[in-house]
């Protein structure tokens, strides 16, 4: 029977309480107190097949309504469930628990990473998404209610999925040359050039957050270069700019081969 890690989580279970309560209202509160998750149940797994039975139940209901997808959405606890075994459950609190550098890092320091390698099917993506939950949580807490960030970690952040696979040099860098070597300074800079040179914005850049480098083996080794560069000082240099930027992501690569023989064989 597969965990809501989410829920079941009773580490964390308090704090994200507590961050639900304040940020919902009472009817939400209410729904999740229904449910018989957690360290508080004598039997998780039949109590958890219970409660959602009879949440997806009350949810059907709303659907008679004229307004059913609306009200549905209102009910909904997360936009997302993970859903794991027991086992990769406890397999990834050890690994976090020998790592305790998967917290917020100083600025300048070197940037929490991991790389989760498995054959297709092997559920690697779901790790890759399970890693952040057993991290310090990303709001203040009381445990954490000092003025700086430093004690702040990345449980709760959404994470962003980029596909390196679709990141080639000749694409990436192409138009870049094109718009610098324009030949009449009274041209106008090419639109581009400002997508690449920051899309969101300075403090997009600087806001901690998480991403997973899904088929990080198929990133090009020269690129790849520049990723480690990013990782070791953990901070970038926007295009077009002199000044670095300190950024605190956790960044969780994922393969599909084998790490040791691909460095044998020269390709990452």
């Amino acid at each position: 029977m597969p965990t809501l890690t989410l829920l079941h989580n009773s580490i964390w279970e308090d704090r994200f309480y507590k961050a639900i309560k304040k940020n919902n209202n009472e009817d939400l509160i209410k729904e999740i107190d229904a449910l018989p998750i957690g360290r508080w149940s004598q039997n998780t797994q039949n109590l958890l097949e219970h409660g959602l039975a009879v949440l997806w139940r009350k949810r059907k209901e709303l659907l008679k309504q004229p307004n059913g997808i609306e009200a549905v959405k209102d009910t909904l606890l997360f936009r997302r469930y993970n859903i794991a075994s027991p086992g990769m459950v406890k397999q990834i609190q050890k690994i976090i628990q020998r790592a305790p550098h998967f917290c917020q890092p100083d600025n300048g320091s070197k940037l929490p990473a991991a790389l989760v390698y498995g054959e297709a099917g092997a559920g690697k993506d779901t790790m890759a998404r399970l890693i952040q939950l057993f991290t310090l949580p990303a709001w203040k807490t009381d445990e954490n209610n000092s003025d700086t960030t430093s004690s702040l970690g990345y449980f709760g952040l959404k994470p962003h999925t980029i596909n390196m696979s679709a990141l080639k040099p000749n694409s990436l860098f192409g138009p870049l040359f094109q718009g610098i070597n324009v030949s009449d300074p009274r041209l106008n800079v090419p639109s581009i050039l400002t997508l690449y040179k920051n899309p969101n914005g300075n403090d997009s850049i600087n806001n901690n957050g998480v991403f997973i480098f899904d088929e990080l083996n198929s990133l090009d080794i020269d690129l790849q270069g520049i990723l480690l560069r990013i990782l070791e000082n953990g901070e970038v240099t926007p295009l077009f700019d002199i000044k670095s930027l300190h950024v605190g992501h956790l960044v969780i690569g994922v393969v599909n081969e084998d790490p040791e023989i691909l460095m044998h064989e020269n390709e990452t």
